[in-house]
């Protein structure tokens, strides 16, 4: 698996959110927010959050995988060099 995928799809997640935060501020201050509006904001608000936390926990899988096995490979070849 690779960590780029990870990272972009975390990336997007984060620029969506992002960008319904300056909408959501921009309707507040025309007080334009209806209930529909915030029920659909929380709920997107919500997958963003979701999405992104899932994908942060998968690269951090992968980051720990890849130190476990540069240090095995380190100690393999280290025993090889004896």
């Amino acid at each position: 698996m690779k960590l780029i995928p990870l990272w972009g799809i975390g990336v997007t997640a984060i620029s969506h959110l992002s960008y319904l935060i300056k909408s959501l501020n921009e309707k507040f201050t025309n007080k334009q927010i209806t209930a529909s509006y915030m029920r659909e904001f929380l709920a997107n608000a919500e997958k963003g959050t979701d999405i992104s936390l899932y994908n942060l926990a998968r690269a951090i899988d992968i980051v720990s995988n890849l130190k476990l096995i540069a240090v095995d490979q380190l100690k393999t070849a280290h025993l090889l060099c004896q």
